[in-house]
């Protein structure tokens, strides 16, 4: 049976980054709000949350998007 370890050994270097990104948000989305890296992993989960729902626009959604927060399109 493979390990985890070994699995992520197999990886090329974005898809470990990719992992490593989710595990932070996962981290994140379980930890206690008290917690003293809560504050640094909210702030990733947020950030993760908006790429995802930034994936999800439309060409038209995302030029708006890009518009109001001044991002080239």
């Amino acid at each position: 049976m493979t390990t985890l370890v070994q699995k992520l050994a197999e990886l090329p270097p974005n898809l470990v980054q990719e992992v490593d990104d989710f595990v932070d948000f996962l981290v994140a989305k379980h930890l206690p709000p008290s917690s003293e890296i809560s504050e640094e992993m909210q702030q990733r989960k947020h950030d993760i949350e908006q790429n995802r729902n930034i994936v999800r626009f439309s060409a038209q959604e995302w030029k708006a998007y890009c518009e109001e927060y001044r991002l080239p399109s």
